[in-house]
């Protein structure tokens, strides 16, 4: 997804943090997140 320029990755340490930088993805991830974000199973 790297690659296809949909995140981008900050590395700190052992540890890689990454962001969703294309829109259309960030919005569906924030609709996802929205509705099955709170609910464990």
């Amino acid at each position: 997804m790297q690659q296809c320029s949909f995140l981008a990755a900050e590395k700190e340490g052992r540890c890689t943090y990454y962001t969703i930088i294309e829109p259309h993805l960030a919005r569906i991830m924030a609709c996802i997140e929205s509705r099955f974000g709170g609910k464990r199973g």
